[in-house]
């Protein structure tokens, strides 16, 4: 089982010398949104390349994840278009992710809803090549969402214990939230379960 963080500008300036003695991937956040004034420096994560340059270089295994705003599937489509733009020319050995946990814009979606936007984004990820992936809480997971209609990508699950009590498959576990590497801010521990990643790829 590999060990990992997630990264994202929340968590400043991470010394990858410090965290390669630590874990074998990162997953970073590359965007957020759409390219829109709506959002923060368009919708980019403004740590995203110099986090993907530190962990090339540092020979760590990288992932990257959209964390999502949509409201409806046309919105879902402009995330991945800006999402697209964002990791183009790229290299990811771990898959590429869609964060589905915004509760002030998303909790009061359908649970249909929710999940045709989910199911349009990691289609069209899927479409694009990519090895597409599903991020969400455990709670999300289990009542937010229609794992049934999402089954065939893989999922992270967000389950902050010693212990899953999650019951469907997954691929990453995110277990801690609390952890710190060097001077940086707090940094969410994962882990990968290799397994069903391989059969995967």
């Amino acid at each position: 089982m590999e060990k990992g963080v997630d990264l994202s500008k929340w968590n400043g300036i991470v010394d990858f010398n410090l965290l390669k003695e630590e874990v074998e991937f990162v997953i970073l956040r590359a965007s957020y949104g759409y390219d829109s004034s709506e959002f923060i420096n368009r919708g980019v994560d403004e740590f995203f390349e110099e986090n993907y340059r530190k962990a090339k270089e540092a020979k760590l295994k990288v992932g990257a994840y959209h964390y999502s705003y949509a409201r409806n599937e046309e919105e879902a489509r402009l995330e991945l278009k800006h999402f697209l733009n964002k990791i183009k020319g790229k290299t990811f050995e771990y898959p590429l992710i869609y964060d589905l946990e915004d509760e002030k814009v998303q909790g009061h979606l359908a649970r249909e809803k929710l999940t045709d936007i989910a199911n349009e984004f990691l289609t069209g990820l899927e479409k694009s090549g990519y090895y597409s992936m599903i991020y969400s809480s455990k709670y999300w997971l289990e009542n937010k969402l229609d794992m049934n209609r999402l089954s065939r990508f893989d999922t992270w699950l967000a389950e902050w214990r010693e212990e899953v009590s999650y019951k469907n498959p997954f691929g990453i576990w995110q277990y801690s939230s609390t952890s710190k590497v060097g001077e940086s801010r707090r940094i969410s521990r994962l882990k990968l379960l290799l397994q069903r990643l391989r059969e995967n790829n």
